[in-house]
């Protein structure tokens, strides 16, 4: 009792605090000191009360610069941070599916600078996996050589990550002239020698365009699950129209409450309280996702020909780079390996099973990728 007392109270001060900014002006805002020192969440916690409230927004366009500063600079920290020696071993210790993007940034950064030099020459396994990326990049040059008819004299590695791009990298292959010959979108996948050993290899945003449905998944969501949510948890539905235009973010504002409640439940989440409360919430949010993802597959019809644009577009003269067994293995996929012919059935309630071209079996999983029911319903193409 005493622990989640002292809960509600941190709670209490947190809103207190940010409710002496609201109705400010940017510029009485700009040198507040409770506002300088404001972590993420609470700037995001701060514009959801803002949005929330009449006339109150009036520093929305401050907290956004802001947030997308935090943002920015979480990134590109991410990328640019200088590797240590240890990073390797994110190559060679099995790591858990729930390795963060920072995880596979930083092998994205290891192959980037491993096609310059080996930062740590005297570190073996920076050595072996140095060997074999020129390995993988000789394979290349060759299969370039044959389709162009001219000698591979250098190349060079550019990353291309983000839901911008759908792969990690371009390899861009140069004759003697420096004329560049040749380049690959390269997809970078780790623990894998095969594509299909990945768990995903392509995950389409704003799901509900692929299906024909009388509502849409998120507004299902919205209406008939996040109320039962917010009744669990104590907390106020947030509008409509900001919730559906932020939801297929990894940390929409307007669910941030909700964020915070559903990883304190999670045992697998730095946030785990051990709380019953806070289990019982994740418990319930959990089954409310389910339950709406179920009632959606069975009310609705994958639209084949959308889909099967997508991944055409998106897949459509990509090549793999898997790293397994301590080695690179190039791989090609068949455009009729992606290509869906029709829908077999629905599994696990979550799962749309197809039937491809090339007689191969496609499973499109609808599940959030950021805390369920809470941010990012997408799917997820094996």
């Amino acid at each position: 009792m005493e622990e989640s007392s002292a809960i509600s109270m941190q709670k209490h001060e947190k809103e207190n605090k940010l409710t002496q900014l609201l109705g400010r002006k940017i510029k009485g805002v700009k040198k507040n000191p409770i506002y300088l020192s404001l972590t993420i969440s609470e700037l995001e916690l701060l514009k959801t009360y803002e949005t929330g409230g009449k006339n109150r927004k009036t520093i929305i366009k401050n907290i956004d610069g802001r947030i997308n500063y935090f943002n920015k600079k979480t990134i590109n920290s991410a990328v640019e941070k200088p590797l240590k020696e240890s990073d390797i071993g994110l190559f060679y210790i099995h790591q858990s599916k729930n390795c963060n993007d920072e995880c596979n940034k930083t092998r994205e950064n290891i192959i980037k600078n491993l096609a310059d030099r080996n930062p740590y020459p005297n570190n073996h396994q920076w050595v072996k996996l140095h060997d074999e990326l020129n390995l993988f990049i000789d394979k290349l040059k060759s299969q370039v050589s044959k389709y162009t008819h001219q000698p591979v004299y250098s190349y060079k590695i550019k990353t291309k990550g983000g839901r911008r791009y759908h792969y990690d990298f371009i390899i861009m292959f140069y004759n003697a002239s420096n004329t560049l010959i040749k380049e690959y979108k390269i997809e970078f996948k780790n623990n894998a020698c095969n594509i299909n050993d990945c768990p995903q290899y392509v995950s389409p945003m704003k799901l509900s365009k692929y299906f024909e449905c009388d509502k849409t998944y998120e507004e299902l969501f919205y209406d008939e699950y996040l109320p039962s949510i917010c009744s669990q948890v104590d907390h106020n539905i947030p509008d409509k129209t900001i919730y559906l235009k932020q939801i297929h973010g990894n940390n929409p504002t307007c669910m941030i409450l909700f964020k915070e409640v559903y990883y304190k439940g999670a045992k697998q989440s730095s946030k785990y309280t051990g709380l019953e409360e806070d289990i019982n919430n994740y418990n319930f949010m959990n089954k409310k996702s389910r339950e709406s993802i179920k009632k959606f597959l069975e009310g609705s019809h994958l639209k084949i020909l959308e889909m099967n644009k997508y991944l055409i577009d998106t897949q459509k003269d990509k090549k793999y780079m898997l790293w397994g067994n301590n080695e690179f293995h190039y791989q090609e996929v068949d455009p009729d390996d992606y290509t869906i012919d029709k829908v077999l059935r629905i599994k696990k309630n979550n799962t749309v099973v197809c039937l491809t071209k090339s007689n191969k079996e496609m499973n499109i999983l609808l599940r959030w990728k950021n805390g369920n029911g809470v941010a990012f319903p997408a799917l997820q193409i094996s």
